[in-house]
């Protein structure tokens, strides 16, 4: 892929006000998204969230162009291949009626994760999920 053609969707700490995003501080904001396909659930990790397959939720989040030194470190930063792994996904603009192919960090298995406790699954069914970390609360918005 070219190096400046890497769309990157992201969901929880990376987003803009977050305590992550200072890695994104070179790459272009292109538009605040959803996924296309009602086919995630989002757990709550404690300071960030984690998207999981399977289940019946489209996910709000944010798309950025990011160069390939940056993709490499969003890699580094979510544990691609061993926590997280990266994965392409249609994406849809909140405003307009653009989609995109973009990658996004999906659980490589929630069964696997039992070292994380605490975990919530806060999945609705037929939901749009959003994360935020809020002084030290974790608020989410769901809607229809």
């Amino acid at each position: 892929m070219d190096a400046e053609n890497n769309l990157v969707f992201v969901y929880g700490s990376l987003k803009i006000g977050e305590h992550n995003n200072v890695i994104l501080k070179n790459s272009q904001f292109i538009f605040d998204a959803t996924t296309l396909e009602n086919q995630f659930d989002m757990m709550d990790l404690g300071s960030f969230p984690a998207v999981i397959n399977g289940g019946s939720n489209k996910i709000m989040g944010e798309v950025y162009k990011v160069d390939n030194a940056t993709l490499q470190r969003l890699d580094a930063l979510e544990g691609n291949g061993v926590f997280y792994k990266r994965e392409q996904r249609l994406v849809k603009s909140c405003n307009e009626d653009i989609q995109a192919l973009a990658w996004i960090y999906i659980l490589v298995d929630e069964r696997e994760t039992s070292f994380i406790t605490n975990t919530q699954n806060i999945g609705r069914k037929d939901s749009t999920l959003s994360w935020r970390f809020n002084s030290g609360g974790l608020l989410y918005n769901t809607s229809n």
